[in-house]
């Protein structure tokens, strides 16, 4: 007698398959030394991180980042994912290895969390993995590796809707808490943009699905809603810890003063409508003058970002399977769905539709963004589910003859001859038609469904991957060696301190190897904190307004208050009034002739920098007479002083500068950051834990 065969349970296959497309997905850069490294993750993501792995490695919980823009605040920038739980196992590593096991963890969790979600929805388990690895795989998800906050929140939006439909059809506290943890989740990733449309696409979701099963009357009862609000509250509890010091940074930055540069970024980074064709055959580079199908006035820009319609590239079988979703007997969710991915799409469309500016008019928080395209993250759930509702309409119970062969052989007949209008660039797009083709026709004619619905499910998933592979190469893990590629940076940098360096990145190139073969970009923006230079410029969507207006200050007096010992660049200027150039291969450095002032009042002083580290300095100050001396060092809530020992009241002088009422004579100042949150954000996220905790396990108690 044979023993009976043990089958391994559903969850763990569908757990293992995500976990195994997400390790094919990202094979060479876990497993070979590759990375990617493409764009901001170069420029701006790969320094932050570096940084961090610095200070955390000197034993310091970083707050500050004395090295970009003269200093500024670096646990309280969002995007830094500071109280974000996942980014933390992946620090160990190296930088490039700790941005590749990033990804992969990410790509899993979006998988599972849209199956989760469409599960609850009473979905079939291929349908779920349909929708699963459609969303996981998507356009979107591949082009956000350059912005781990984003690719994060994007992870963590299907997850949230998957509580919000538990909570619709059971109102109970734990999932009213699940619900707000998920949402707590996605905001600590760190793309205020993700959760923006996550808190108002979530709220209209849990609306709608509370009207169709008639929960209304339940959910706004006085009973019911001030605990469903509380718990959930409770749950969300924790994005208070990043929330307080974001809002604190931001209402000091030039976010909230909206300008005509940031209305140009508006529009230029809208989704153009002549490019929706990307939806079905994405186009990864970039579009002659004669491609681009859109009447230009005389003297209007031309959009300058023709590959947007990229983030929304699910596959080119999508509207086939959408149009399943709709011939289903219910049509209310499809309905809505369809209603929500329009929606997000015309608000993607920016400056080409009305809606953009309404919706920022009227809703807070949209009036805070500025790439309207990146708002296709919504169409892309909707469109994932959408698919997966198809599916099940085509492939369960007795609609199997529903899809008959006509319609699939003609769609696809049509899509191959449009396809084949560029057919080296389409070759992916064809093959999956061709694939789901006989799938679909196997599956209709012949009794080897299994193997028809393989090889249509291979045709929705297989382009997906074979897209990001091709479309987004990784180089070595090399590429991310600042140190290695900037000794002579470092040599220029050691030659002006305790002043500042200026990189003029423009003007500058780094080295980077892709396939074999070397190449060279312009200089990552903010490589300055991972070398740890102190640097007057650097990136960061975020930026005090006050720097801001010093910075337009004519140069002489922005390098006097930034105490600029030279700046650094590969083209000769020629001679510059005030500077003596240097040579250090392959760059020229423009020495301040004058050695940079740490300190201005208005006598002479003599101030010598005694210690200077991450979050404080200790300066010695001799002055002639008593008087008001302004330090170069950057004024921001939270700084605190001590002169001889005692403690001092700050000011601010220039706009920017700490600044302190000073007797003649000598000094020991000393600086620190302690800002007022700092504690009890600490203290708070300890107690929330520790009652969540007691409560879990009293409840399980209580059950038992």
């Amino acid at each position: 007698m044979k023993p009976p065969k043990l089958n391994p349970p559903p969850a763990i296959l569908t757990i293992g398959l995500y976990l195994v497309v997400a390790l094919a997905a990202f094979f060479p850069c876990l497993f070979r030394g590759q990375a990617y490294f493409d764009n901001d993750l170069l420029a701006q993501f790969g320094p932050w991180r570096a940084f961090l792995r610095i200070q955390l490695a000197a034993g310091r919980f970083p707050l500050w980042d004395p090295y970009l823009l003269g200093g500024q605040p670096f646990f309280a920038d969002l995007q830094n994912m500071m109280l974000y739980p996942l980014n933390w196992p992946t620090l160990p590593f190296s930088v490039p290895m700790g941005l590749s096991v990033f990804f992969f963890l990410h790509m899993a969790l979006a998988a599972l969390g849209m199956h989760l979600w469409l599960r609850s929805l009473g979905l079939s388990e291929n349908a779920c993995r349909v929708g699963a690895l459609l969303f996981s795989l998507s356009g979107f998800f591949w082009l956000e590796i350059i912005h781990p906050p984003v690719l994060a929140a994007f992870a963590w939006l299907p997850w949230l809707f998957s509580r919000l439909e538990h909570l619709v059809k059971n109102l109970k506290p734990l999932n009213a808490f699940l619900a707000g943890f998920c949402f707590a989740m996605l905001f600590l990733c760190g793309s205020f943009q993700v959760t923006v449309g996550a808190l108002y696409g979530g709220l209209a979701y849990f609306l709608f699905r509370c009207f169709q099963h008639g929960k209304i009357h339940s959910l706004f009862t006085f009973h019911a809603f001030p605990l469903l609000a509380l718990f959930a509250l409770w749950g969300a509890l924790p994005l208070l810890g990043q929330f307080i010091p974001t809002l604190e940074f931001a209402r000091l930055s030039d976010r909230y003063t909206p300008d005509s540069q940031s209305e140009k970024l508006n529009s230029k980074l809208s989704l153009n409508p002549a490019t929706l064709g990307q939806f079905l055959f994405p186009r990864m580079t970039l579009q002659k003058d004669e491609d681009m199908a859109v009447a230009l006035q005389p003297g209007q820009d031309k959009p300058d970002f023709p590959m947007a319609a990229n983030w929304g590239y699910l596959g080119a079988w999508i509207p086939f399977f959408v149009w399943g979703a709709w011939r289903a007997r219910e049509k209310i969710l499809p309905a809505f769905l369809s209603a929500f991915a329009g929606l997000s799409l015309l608000y993607g469309l920016g400056r080409f539709t009305p809606l953009h500016l309404f919706v920022s008019a009227v809703l807070p928080g949209f009036s805070l963004v500025r790439v309207p395209y990146r708002f296709l993250y919504l169409y892309v759930l909707a469109a994932s589910a959408l698919a997966a509702l198809g599916w099940d309409f085509f492939f369960s119970g007795g609609s199997k003859a529903a899809i008959g062969w006509k319609s699939p052989l003609s769609y696809a007949f049509v899509l191959c001859l449009l396809a084949l209008g560029r057919p080296a660039q389409n070759g992916r797009e064809i093959l999956a038609l061709g694939m789901g083709l006989i799938g679909l026709e196997i599956h209709v004619l012949s009794r080897l469904k299994r193997f028809g619905r393989g090889l249509v499910l291979a045709s929705l998933s297989l382009p997906l991957l074979l897209s990001g592979w091709a479309d987004f190469v990784p180089g070595p893990a090399s590429n991310f060696d600042f140190a290695g590629k900037s000794q002579a940076i470092l040599r220029a940098a050691d030659s002006v301190k305790p002043g500042r360096l200026i990189f003029i990145n423009e003007e500058m190139y780094y080295p980077i190897e892709v396939e074999g073969k070397k190449y060279l970009v312009n200089y990552p923006q903010n490589a300055a904190c991972a070398l740890g230079i102190k640097d007057l410029g650097g990136y960061d969507p975020l930026k005090l307004q006050a720097k801001m207006d010093v910075g337009a200050l004519p140069f002489p007096v922005v390098v006097r208050l930034g105490a600029v010992g030279g700046f650094l660049t590969q083209t000769d200027f020629g001679p510059v009034p005030g500077f003596k150039k240097e040579s250090f291969p392959p760059y020229l450095l423009y020495r301040n002739r004058e050695s940079p002032a740490l300190a201005l009042g208005p006598v002479s002083i003599q101030c010598g920098l005694e210690k200077d580290e991450t979050e404080g300095q200790l300066f010695s100050v001799d002055l002639p007479q008593a008087g008001q001396v302004a330090f170069t060092e950057t004024m921001y809530p939270g700084w605190k002083a001590w002169v001889d020992g005692q403690p001092a009241v700050l000011t601010t002088a220039d706009k920017i500068l700490r600044s302190l009422d000073l007797t003649a004579g000598h000094h020991e100042v000393e600086f620190k950051f302690e800002p007022a949150w700092w504690t009890p954000i600490r203290v708070g996220l300890a107690l929330w834990a520790l009652i969540t905790c007691i409560a879990f396990l009293y409840s399980q108690w209580v059950r038992r």
